[in-house]
Formats: structure tokens, C-alpha cells, sequence
């Protein structure tokens, strides 16, 4: 399901989920998977049976919640979007989450992922689950081309979890569609610089969608330094700041992101410097290898930033056809 990460269609693995289904009919990842595909592409007869066969398998199972949700929001079912919603409220923290990124990404129904992503913000819930589900309602207010009500999520963040709203607001804040003021630039890049990433404590939810970023925290100071630098027109502090990401002492797994991100920052300062097919080759040389349930819970880990910068060098190098994947 990472293709899309690769700029083809998560469409294009529907085959090799008919081809598990084949052999094993029981399977339910694969069930899964195909009604999310099902959806998407508005076969909505095929969702349905999907996700029905999916409830006879699974009555109590942990992603019913997440299919019904699928169905109800793809198909505008008031009446059964109001019954989910009711025990979506009473949700785990995962099968919210799941949820919301099913109705978002596969029903394609964004006002419905802000209603659900508003459960999970509840104050309810942990912190550490609040600060997702604001940091998603930023990035949904973000995709209506609401900024000022962007920033109001993530200063909702900040005030109970200082460090994620800071990383979320400069990681938005870099945007070249942001109409981000340079003093805010600036004020961003010195607080990020006062945070010592050593003393951020570590999240204990179990679930990779609330704990991602364990562990990440010192290349997020250094890489988000790094963007900011650039828009800041600081070519040379930049560089400097994608040079430190290559020394950063990170646990194995995270070697090869911080690569990709090191790639990032230089391939923004190519592109400052009006070496738009140098950006370019410096950017295809990230790896985008990671675990797929780390991209789904972290935009630092799905390198959303980049597969957009990607995007806008190859339609300014006139290669529309791959820009648009």
C-alpha cells in the first residue's frame, strides 16, 4: 500500500490482495485493503460486500468499527454515520485513528474526517492522542485553505505539548503556500533551537499512530532548522544544518530517514539557488524506506513535504505526467 509514496496508485495493488484472497479467503488484512481500494475508486457495491464480509468474520473485531466507518461515510448514510459516530466516541485510541484515516484518505470525505478527527482531540483523551488529533485537524483546516484556523489547532497543541506543536508549526509554517511572516520564521527557528530533544520524554501508547516520533525528536530540531534556514534565504546555515543530520548519533532504524531528510534540505537549497533538475536529482535520491505504519502516522516519516516539492520540480521541468502522481 506504499506505492503511492512512489507516485502510482494504491489502486495498483488491488491484484495481489485478489491473488492472497484466492488462496486464503479468510484473510482479513487483505478484506481490508480491498474495500479501502473499493472505495476510493467508487465501487461502492464491492465496499459494501467487503466490508459486510469482513463483520461476519471479525463481530468483535478491532478494525469493525474502522470498516463501518469506511461504508457509512463513503455512501453519506446519515442515519448509520450517527450510529458509528456514537460508538466511535467510545472508541480505543487506534480504532479512532483508523477511522479517521480511512474516511480521509479512501471515502475521500474530508468535512467527516474533521468531525472525527475532533473526537480524538477530545479532552478526554491522553495528550499524546489530543496532540495528533488537533495536529490532524490542522492539517485538515490547512487542505480548506484555512491558515488562520491551522494555527489555532496547533497552538491548541502547544499548550498542553509544547515540542509537537512546535514541530508540526514549522513543518507547516515551510510550506511555500503558507503565507508564514519572516518574524514568525524566525521566532520558530530560535525556539526549536532552545529545545533540548534530550530531556522530551518518550510516549508510552502503544500505538505507532500516538508514538512515531519516540526517538525522533533531535533530527526534527535539525531538519526543521534546516527548511526554515532556506526560506529565510540562510543558504549557508542550512547547509550547515543538513551537514549536522549526517552526523547525528540516531538509533539504526533511523538512519536511512535522516538520510532522505538530509537529501530534503539540500535539495531546497538547489531550488533557493535556481537549480530546479539539480533539486530534482538531489531529492529522487531518497529512499522512502520505512516501515508503511510509521508514513501513516507521521508526515516526517511519509515525507509528505518532499513528495509535494517533488511534485512542483517536475511540473516546473515540464514533466506534468509524473508530477501528477
Amino acid at each position: 500500500m506504499a506505492l503511492n509514496l512512489r507516485g502510482r496508485s494504491f489502486a495498483e495493488s488491488r491484484h495481489a490482495f485478489e491473488r492472497v484472497l484466492s488462496y486464503e479467503p479468510d484473510h482479513t488484512a487483505s478484506i481490508v485493503h480491498l474495500a479501502r481500494i473499493a472505495a476510493r475508486q467508487g465501487r461502492f457495491a464491492e465496499m459494501s460486500l467487503l466490508v459486510k464480509q469482513y463483520v461476519a468474520l471479525n463481530p468483535e473485531g478491532d478494525r469493525k468499527l474502522e470498516m463501518l466507518a469506511l461504508q457509512a461515510f463513503s455512501l453519506s448514510d446519515r442515519e448509520e454515520q450517527e450510529r458509528v459516530l456514537v460508538q466511535l466516541q467510545r472508541a480505543s485510541d487506534p480504532s479512532l485513528a483508523l477511522a479517521i484515516w480511512d474516511v480521509a484518505i479512501y471515502a475521500n470525505n474530508l468535512p467527516a474526517a474533521e468531525r472525527l478527527a475532533r473526537l480524538l482531540a477530545a479532552p478526554s483523551r491522553s495528550t499524546d492522542v489530543r496532540a495528533m488529533g488537533h495536529a490532524w485537524l490542522a492539517h485538515l483546516q490547512l487542505a480548506g485553505g484555512r491558515w488562520q484556523s491551522a494555527k489555532a489547532e496547533l497552538a491548541a497543541i502547544e499548550s498542553f505539548d509544547h515540542v509537537s506543536g512546535l514541530e508540526y508549526q514549522a513543518l507547516l509554517s515551510t510550506l511555500p503556500f503558507v503565507p508564514a511572516q519572516r518574524a514568525e520564521l524566525v521566532a520558530l527557528r530560535e525556539a526549536l533551537g532552545r529545545l533540548d530533544t534530550a530531556a522530551i520524554p518518550r510516549s508510552d501508547n502503544p500505538s505507532v499512530f500516538f508514538n512515531a516520533h519516540n526517538d525522533l525528536h533531535p533530527l526534527l530540531q535539525v531538519y526543521l532548522i534546516g527548511l526554515l534556514s532556506v526560506r529565510l534565504g540562510d543558504i549557508e546555515g542550512a547547509a550547515r544544518y543538513a551537514g549536522q543530520i549526517d552526523r547525528l548519533d540516531l538509533p539504526a532504524g533511523l538512519a536511512t530517514v535522516a538520510a532522505d531528510l538530509a537529501h530534503s534540505v539540500r535539495s531546497q537549497i538547489d531550488r533557493q539557488q535556481g537549480h530546479t533538475a539539480a533539486a530534482l536529482e538531489t531529492l529522487e535520491q531518497t529512499r522512502l524506506s520505512t516501515w508503511y505504519g510509521q508514513t501513516t502516522a507521521s508526515p516526517f516519516y511519509s515525507q509528505a513535504y518532499e513528495r509535494f516539492t517533488r511534485a512542483e520540480l517536475l511540473h516546473e521541468l515540464e514533466r506534468d505526467r509524473e508530477a501528477l502522481g
